[in-house]
């Protein structure tokens, strides 16, 4: 657990983790998001679920497929 208490040390020291760990995660994954804050993907994932957060998946077509 000591890992967990990385991001308690974080919020201690004035992170808005609630603002920050969603960002960083939808712009950058979790691995980059965690090697950032120096914590596992683990812990970010961990920490993601205990909030209420769920990953969901999206296709969208961007340009019309020549066939």
């Amino acid at each position: 657990m000591a890992k967990r208490g990385k991001l308690d040390e974080l919020q201690k020291a004035g992170w808005d983790l609630e603002k920050t760990i969603p960002a960083m995660v939808n712009s950058g994954g979790q691995k980059r998001a965690a090697d950032e804050l120096g914590v596992t993907q683990a812990s970010i994932s961990n920490w993601l679920k205990k909030q209420g957060y769920t990953q969901i998946v999206r296709y969208v077509k961007l340009e019309k497929v020549q066939s």
